[in-house]
């Protein structure tokens, strides 16, 4: 295949991950504020329902990819889980 090809994805990858380290860096920024005690009630209420939600969502992705890895080996059917040791 030509180079030529694989420019658009490389171009989104490298966007994904610029999106990536900003939000990450924000969340330290929010995180160190939440522990200098510089966020008002509404802002700390808000910042421990989304990661009380993302945690879950993490967690239902997780039993999900159990349970298709449990059907999976159940049934002679070959299965690699997207997130592997």
């Amino acid at each position: 295949m030509k180079v030529e090809f694989f420019m658009p994805i490389v171009w989104i990858l490298n966007g994904l991950f610029l999106v990536s380290m900003i939000n990450f860096f924000r969340l330290v920024k929010t995180l160190i504020k939440k522990m200098t005690h510089q966020l008002d009630e509404l802002e700390q209420k808000t910042l421990v329902d989304s990661l009380a939600i993302s945690m879950l969502v993490v967690v239902v992705l997780h039993i999900l990819q159990v349970i298709i890895g449990v059907f999976t080996f159940s049934n002679g059917i070959k299965y690699t889980p997207v997130i592997a040791p």
